[in-house]
């Protein structure tokens, strides 16, 4: 085999393995090497590949929650995600707990100057 296949070959293993990730389309899974494979690479083409230090406790956490079989990578990937979606889920709450805020006063303003009927 040469080095080209070789590479070729790690490289799809390494796409084949995150597409186990992915649960889109999955019903697709039955109808040949060609549509799994053009998965893949649809699939890989949705992630940026870079390079991130990170502690080694963190990563250590990330290896034991995948498992011997999981990725720790994409654990770390949907952990950013969930992490990015609570923190806009609490922005939104923030913001609609200020405007409850805001008519709460409001309505109490109004009440303060309403003549007392006692």
């Amino acid at each position: 085999m040469s080095t080209g296949n070789k590479k070729k070959d790690d490289e799809m293993d390494a796409l084949e393995e995150e597409y186990r990730e992915v649960p889109e389309k999955r019903e697709s899974l039955g109808r040949g090497p060609e549509v799994l494979r053009d998965q893949i690479r649809q699939a890989a083409r949705r992630k940026k590949q870079l390079t991130i230090r990170l502690d080694a406790d963190i990563v250590d956490r990330f290896k034991a929650l995948a498992g011997p079989d999981g990725s720790y990578q994409s654990l770390i990937n949907r952990a950013l995600h969930e992490w990015l979606e609570a923190r806009s889920v609490g922005r939104l709450l923030r913001s609609e707990i200020e405007d409850l805020a805001e008519l709460v006063r409001a309505l109490k303003a109004v009440e303060d100057d309403r003549p007392s009927s006692r």
